[in-house]
């Protein structure tokens, strides 16, 4: 077991049941402003906590941040299954925050690493990557450019994304 997995273990534990917490903790256990997160989740699911969607490949994705199947097998070792997923919120939230701090991991804190959580880092998949990045990019302005309340406190974002996309 390495040691990203047994941290995403620890947070699922740690996280308090309010949803709004949820941004925060996994921006903070995973270094990823919280309202790119939030921007992912609003173009992933629309916000929407049971989403389920069937990918033309025959996967499907699931919850607030659209986890899909192929993760399955890895998330099973810490009993985080499918259901969870698609019932609890921050699960899903520290979930995608996980996903994302890997191919920040690989590729750096960028646009491209963003492109990958849904498309991939395949040189196939080059297209895929810069639309995608496109709806989080505007999804994320939007965000940035409001305040964003949650109970008395305010995100502060983590600095600017670089806009390279490879």
């Amino acid at each position: 077991m390495n040691i990203s997995t047994i941290a995403l273990t620890l947070c699922i534990a740690a996280v308090a049941p309010s949803h709004a917490a949820c941004w925060e903790e996994a921006g903070a256990r995973y270094n990823i402003d919280p309202l790119l997160l939030q921007a992912i989740a609003h173009v992933e699911s629309g916000m929407n906590v049971a989403a389920y969607n069937t990918n033309n490949d025959g996967s499907h994705d699931v919850g607030l941040m659209q986890i899909n199947k192929l993760h399955f097998p890895r998330l099973a070792a810490f009993g985080i299954t499918e259901k969870r997923l698609m019932t609890e919120p921050c699960t899903s939230v520290m979930v995608g925050a996980w996903i994302l701090a890997e191919f920040v991991g690989r590729v750096g804190y960028n646009w491209t690493a963003v492109g990958a959580y849904n498309a991939g880092i395949g040189a196939n998949r080059t297209v895929a990557r810069r639309r995608y990045i496109k709806k989080v990019a505007g999804q994320y302005r939007v965000l940035k450019n409001r305040p964003i309340r949650i109970g008395a406190a305010k995100f502060t974002p983590i600095p600017q994304l670089s806009t390279s996309a490879r």
